[in-house]
């Protein structure tokens, strides 16, 4: 009875391992993904929340995946401390390892970034303009 208990605790012992090991090679292959798809300057950091991973593997939804970045452009602009959260991914297995299409898809997606005030400047429309306090408002009409 006792080899058999030692036995089994061996074994969650290797199943964990196996799931964490798997999930980081997962996280970083993904971080590669968005490092060669968005022209990166640096890997972006990818974290997989939930246990165990490899039930989220096998049934191709993930509970949350967390990505942050240090500096991205997007359409002419430099975001700095970007954060993105994922929620309800759906994926494949082969879209996890880079084998499968690109298409993933999640139910929810919040995200935070910050950007230049010369940014918000450039892009403010018409009529309006930046205050000191850092709040915009109309212009009034000449």
């Amino acid at each position: 009875m006792r080899k058999l208990l030692i036995g089994v605790i061996i074994l969650a012992v290797l199943l964990v391992a196996a799931d964490r090991i798997s999930a980081a090679v997962a996280e970083n292959q993904i971080s590669d993904r968005l490092t060669s798809a968005y022209g990166l300057a640096g890997k972006p950091g990818v974290t997989i929340a939930g246990f165990p991973f490899l039930t989220q593997v096998v049934t191709g939804d993930y509970q949350q995946i967390d990505v942050s970045a240090n500096q991205v452009s997007a359409g002419g602009a430099v975001l700095h401390d970007l954060n993105v959260r994922l929620t309800g991914v759906h994926a494949t297995v082969g879209q996890v390892l880079g084998s499968g299409s690109s298409m993933v898809t999640a139910d929810h997606a919040a995200g935070s970034a910050m950007i230049g005030f010369r940014t918000v400047d450039h892009r403010l429309p018409g009529g309006f303009r930046r205050t000191r306090t850092g709040r915009t408002s109309a212009c009034p009409a000449a």
